[in-house]
């Protein structure tokens, strides 16, 4: 089964709600913020969509361990509500949406329309940050003078 379109999907939506830039789930940041989307885009990718652990780590270019790490983890956290707030929040949070996003009134719009949406949604957001960085090397160059 192809899960390209759910992951492009899931990958957006966890990325809008945890409030990160695009592409942050496929980085190799580090960061608490970055570390916890990243887990709550695998494990609901591996619990609630059902994706096994090597097409999905094809589809985050990932070793298959890190998946068992996060499903562990997941587990630890889901468990006690009290060890990784956070974590559950976002969780709960992207589950909602998902489940949303499908609802019957959903139904009737192709998949292929969704997708192509999200491919605009892409390109929008990669030239606004292609403009912010030639906003920024035009300002060096005029020594901070703010033409925009």
């Amino acid at each position: 089964m192809d899960y390209s379109s759910k992951v492009r999907r899931l990958k957006y939506l966890v990325e809008k709600e945890a409030d990160l830039p695009m592409g942050a789930i496929d980085s190799r940041r580090r960061t608490p913020d970055y570390c916890r989307a990243r887990q709550v885009f695998c494990c609901f990718m591996l619990m609630d969509i059902e994706i096994g652990y090597a097409s999905l780590s094809k589809h985050i270019d990932r070793h298959r361990t890190s998946l068992y790490f996060y499903e562990k983890e997941h587990e630890r956290y889901m468990s006690d509500a009290r060890v990784y707030p956070q974590y559950n929040k976002l969780y709960n949070k992207v589950k909602d949406e998902y489940w949303k996003s499908l609802d019957y009134s959903h139904e009737d719009k192709p998949l292929s329309v969704l997708s192509e949406l999200s491919d605009i949604d892409e390109k929008i957001a990669s030239l606004n940050r292609k403009r912010n960085l030639l906003n920024v090397e035009f300002n060096e160059m005029n020594n901070g003078e703010n033409y925009s």
